[in-house]
C-alpha cells in the first residue's frame, strides 16, 4: 500500500521557493531513495509562501527503511537549517495509485478534523467520502481516484487528496450532483484545511507538468 508523506512549511525566502516553483530543488537527491516513488514539488494557490513537498513511498516499510538512513537525515536537516515556519510533516496510506491525483493541473488537499466530541463523526464521514470516491468518475473535471485515509502522527484525523482540471471546476463539482450532497456532509461534521497546489515532479526539470492554471478566484469551502 503506497504511502504519502507531506511535507509543508512556510518561507519569506524567495531563494526557497523558487527552488520549490521550479522543481530543481537541492532536496532533489531524496528520490534516489530505496522505495521512492516519486517527489513532488509545489505551492499553495491561496498563499505563494506556503511550500509543499510530496514524497511517495511504495509502502510504509520503504518509509521507515529510508528514515533512519543518512540521505534522509539530511533531507530533514536541510528543512530545519532553512529560515521556515511552521514546518509539517505528515504521512497517511492510501489503497490507490496517488499519481493521477497529484499531477492533476490543480491538486486539492484537504486535512479534515472532527468539529466535536461525537464517536459517530468518522462513520458519517467515512459514508460521505466513500460517495465522492464512487461518484467522482461522473463529475467534469475530476482526476480519479480519490486518496484518503487516516494520519498517522494526528490520529482521529484524516487527509483527502482529489485531482481536478481546475480550481473552478472543483468549485463548480462540489455545488452540483452528485458530488453536493457529500461535500454539505462533510462540512457540517468536520473543520477542513483545504489548499490547491500545481505540483511538479523532480525529474520535470524547468517545464510544467501541468501547464498554467491561474491563480483561484474564489476560495473553496473543500
Amino acid at each position: 500500500m503506497p504511502l504519502v508523506e507531506i511535507i509543508s512549511f512556510g518561507t519569506s525566502d524567495k531563494r526557497v521557493l523558487e527552488d520549490v516553483k521550479k522543481g530543481n530543488s537541492s532536496l532533489s537527491y531524496i528520490s534516489k531513495s530505496e522505495g521512492c516513488l516519486r517527489v513532488m514539488q509545489g505551492y499553495a494557490l491561496e498563499d505563494d509562501q506556503r511550500a509543499y513537498i510530496i514524497i511517495i513511498w511504495e509502502t510504509y516499510g520503504c518509509y521507515r527503511k529510508s528514515a533512519i538512513k543518512e540521505k534522509y537525515f539530511s533531507f530533514i536537516t536541510y528543512l530545519q537549517d532553512i529560515p521556515v515556519s511552521g514546518l509539517s510533516i505528515r504521512h497517511f496510506e492510501v489503497d490507490a495509485n496517488p499519481l493521477n491525483a497529484l499531477s492533476a493541473p490543480i491538486t486539492e488537499i484537504v486535512m479534515l478534523k472532527s468539529r466535536k466530541a461525537d464517536l459517530c463523526w468518522e462513520e458519517d464521514l467515512n459514508t460521505a467520502v466513500s460517495g465522492i470516491k464512487k461518484d467522482l468518475y461522473l463529475v467534469k473535471g475530476g482526476h480519479p481516484p480519490v486518496l484518503w485515509g487516516g494520519i498517522k502522527e494526528v490520529p482521529g484525523s484524516y487527509f483527502m487528496i482529489i485531482g481536478w482540471d481546475s480550481v473552478e471546476a472543483h468549485l463548480q463539482a462540489s455545488k452540483e450532483l452528485p458530488l453536493q450532497k457529500y461535500v454539505k456532509k462533510i462540512l457540517e461534521i468536520t473543520r477542513i484545511e483545504p489548499k490547491h497546489i500545481t505540483f511538479r515532479s523532480l525529474d520535470e526539470r524547468g517545464r510544467s507538468a501541468s501547464g498554467n492554471v491561474g491563480r483561484p478566484r474564489v476560495y473553496s469551502p473543500m
